[in-house]
């Protein structure tokens, strides 16, 4: 083999190369927008480990200044001296809820950063009725408690709206409307749970007898909600699981059982919430009793459930948004 060869061989290599780069282009390099840079307090601290604390705050270690600091997000320093004199500081990490841990590296031990609690306090608002219960520390709030928890810690809170009334929104980031809501609470926290009157149902009198008429009202007051639902209106037999429905012009549209809910006929189904409307039906079905019907307690229901819900058999805590019952007898 000649140079000329050898030389043919090496330019169609480097050829090949470029064209694979061609085909192939490299990933552009990364850019920031800026770096800020904070001066820590103590001179010549030697700032060694970093961590993200379960109070929303940053810790870190001064090695040489045998310090635990603190920065806030906005940069704001707070300086705690360790107690072992020249003990070297090194590592930091956050531990259980409420605590942080570091090594010192000449004082040989292990040190630990013990927060105070912070207080969650939860407020009922709105016209309508609620309660909100917590996972932890005994919340039961209505109209308005207060529980102490350590930094970090996850709380998962359980709204109920009242009789008819729906939950509106509460003042967590990502929660919403949703009745069951897990958050971390790092610091003094305030949660609002608004509720709303949505739903209302009722009867001309409680107790009926042959020859009397019933008169079934209802009505719907939406405030506009991020929520698709299926609306339930119908009348438990005295057996409690026998269900009649009605239509929406007031008549009976069918029979299902409480046992088997995929048998549940909706009043109106997929209705959209986002734009506010108020329907309000003061004689919406009446019945005139003839004695042949079963005596007993009848209840009367109305629901707004999550939209197709119920079509896998099951109500799932969740599913229903809101319900009003009324309850009336009869007697031939």
């Amino acid at each position: 083999m000649n140079g000329t060869t050898v030389g043919r061989g090496i330019m169609s290599a480097v050829f090949a190369l470029v064209a694979l780069g061609a085909a192939f282009p490299r990933t552009a390099t990364a850019q920031i927008t800026s770096i800020t840079e904070f001066t820590v307090p103590t001179a010549a601290s030697a700032p060694t480990g970093i961590t993200a604390g379960p109070d929303g705050n940053l810790w870190f270690t001064e090695q040489a200044g045998n310090k635990i600091g603190r920065i806030t997000p906005t940069g704001l320093f707070t300086e705690f001296t360790v107690p072992t004199a020249a003990s070297a500081p090194t590592g930091i990490t956050a531990g259980p809820p409420g605590t942080l841990w570091f090594t010192e590296q000449a004082g040989n031990r292990i040190g630990r950063v013990l927060l105070p609690d912070v207080t969650l306090t939860i407020v009922i608002a709105g016209s309508g009725t609620g309660t909100v219960t917590g996972s932890l520390g005994g919340i039961v709030c209505g109209p308005t408690c207060t529980a102490s928890l350590a930094p970090g810690t996850a709380v998962t809170l359980t709204a109920t709206p009242g009789a008819g009334d729906i939950l509106v929104g509460s003042s967590v980031t990502g929660c919403g409307t949703a009745l069951l809501c897990t958050f971390i609470v790092q610091n003094a926290t305030i949660v609002t749970a608004t509720f709303e009157p949505f739903l209302s149902i009722a009867v001309n009198q409680s107790q009926f007898g042959t020859g009397e008429t019933i008169i079934v009202s209802e009505g719907v007051t939406n405030p506009g909600l991020d929520a698709t639902v299926d609306f339930y209106l119908g009348v438990v037999l005295p057996d409690g699981n026998t269900v009649i429905f009605f239509t929406s012009v007031g008549g009976a549209t069918g029979i299902g059982s409480l046992s088997d809910v995929t048998t549940l006929r909706p009043l109106a189904a997929a209705v959209a919430l986002a734009t506010p409307f108020t329907v309000s039906r003061p004689t919406f079905a009446t019945h005139t009793w003839t004695g042949t019907e079963p005596p007993g307690t009848y209840y009367l229901f109305f629901a707004a459930v999550v939209a197709g819900s119920l079509a896998d058999g099951s109500v799932d805590f969740g599913d229903i948004l809101a319900l009003k019952v009324v309850s009336f007898t009869f007697a031939p």
